[in-house]
């Protein structure tokens, strides 16, 4: 019986193939076929819990979308404890500024580095305080910093940062 396969490419929305094993040494995973189902994945099993820190200019915009299905999901569940912080809140003088000039001149603004390192160093210091696991050291936070001249986010990145136990994302830009 033939079945349906894609290859995950956009081009390839649909490929008939009538020989699932020719399929299978090209690399095309099936979609679904007459004799398969597709089976749920198990829930995930965790003994703590990942705490995800996001300090940004705008919490109420990143807010609103990881608020929202997966997201409202696991955090309803208790496997993720994410909180977003408004960087001002970090700020010694009057007026609450997070931004400055470059240094060297230039166009546009850059994030001051003093209420950025009090935010991760104080976020820091509370989950340590606060063990979510019940090994006798915490490992570190891991300090994420949004930018576009970094490491692109693929699935193993994702699968690499979902075994921390803390992330703290910074938002560098806006």
């Amino acid at each position: 019986a033939a079945g349906f396969w894609a290859t995950g490419h956009a081009r390839d929305c649909r490929v008939e193939c009538r020989l699932p094993s020719l399929a299978a040494s090209l690399g095309i995973l099936p979609l679904r076929t007459a004799a398969t189902t597709v089976q749920p994945l198990a829930p995930v099993r965790r003994s703590w819990i990942m705490k995800i820190d996001i300090l940004t200019l705008f919490p109420e915009i990143c807010r609103a979308p990881l608020s929202e299905s997966m997201m409202k999901r696991a955090q309803e569940n208790k496997i993720v404890d994410l909180r977003f912080h408004y960087l001002r809140d970090w700020t010694t003088d009057k007026h609450h500024v997070v931004v400055d000039a470059p240094f060297g001149g230039g166009q546009g603004m850059v994030l001051k580095p003093e209420p950025v390192f009090a935010a991760v160093e104080e976020l820091r210091q509370t989950c340590n305080t606060q063990p979510s696991t019940p090994h006798a050291q915490m490992p570190k936070a891991k300090v994420i910093l949004m930018s576009p001249a970094g490491r692109r986010f693929n699935q193993q990145l994702a699968a690499d940062l979902s075994r921390e136990t803390h992330l703290i994302i910074v938002c560098g830009h806006y």
